[in-house]
């Protein structure tokens, strides 16, 4: 990034704003102090730890907001929203609560098939990815998923809320592809992560790889 960073740029005035100096003596150099590269950048562990550290609250807070302010927002919205009338193709398109006596948005379209495949399949993506490196989000993944397997039920069976049958939502799956995929970024994640950062152990890992080679 301090290729594009423009203090970086020699000609440029903010490279010299942070050009130092007390009579003969340097106190900082731009060039040296801040913009130089370090050999093996991506190497040491630096890198891939503080991708980690700074994922970790992140991600940590999303999962606590969605386990918690989202179920309760959305049982509110439902509590103002008003089932869709029942028409000869409701069947096909489901039954949802619109907001504003219903005239307003769907507000049950999350509860869709094709929607909770995707939410499913991001859920698992996280697992594989994050939670060998930030146990804690395991957790924190089986409290979302819960909280809505809640929202999932109260939806059908209090709000009376009825799913769509049409040939999209029928087929509705997980993304054999991506999770193929999160599994190889999984792999060579962790691999830099721990020889990065002479992680003990970290040689199993290559057991690993060639147990997920053939997937």
């Amino acid at each position: 990034w301090k290729w594009f960073w423009i203090v970086c740029k020699e000609d440029s005035p903010e490279h010299h704003a942070f050009n130092w100096r007390i009579w003969n003596e340097t106190i900082l150099d731009a060039s040296k102090d801040m913009c130089q590269l370090r050999e093996r950048w991506w190497a040491g562990g630096r890198c891939s730890r503080s991708i980690v550290e700074g994922l970790n609250t992140l991600m940590l807070k999303k999962l606590l907001i969605r386990c918690t302010v989202q179920p309760i927002v959305l049982l509110l919205l439902w509590n103002f929203s008003r089932l869709e009338p029942a028409g000869k193709d409701a069947y096909l398109s489901g039954r949802h609560l619109r907001l504003f006596w219903g005239k307003g948005p769907k507000m049950t379209g999350s509860l869709v098939p094709v929607q909770q495949m995707a939410l499913v399949t991001t859920f698992l993506e996280i697992l594989f990815f994050w939670s060998p490196l930030i146990p804690l989000l395991s957790v924190g993944v089986l409290c979302v998923a819960t909280a809505n397997l809640f929202l999932f039920d109260v939806g059908i069976w209090s709000f009376k809320v009825q799913m769509p049958t049409d040939v999209v939502n029928q087929q509705a799956a997980l993304s054999r592809s991506y999770l193929t995929l999160t599994l190889a970024a999984t792999c060579g994640f962790q691999l830099w992560h721990a020889y990065g950062t002479q992680m003990f152990g970290r040689h199993l890992l290559l057991l690993n790889l060639a147990i997920l080679l053939p997937v």
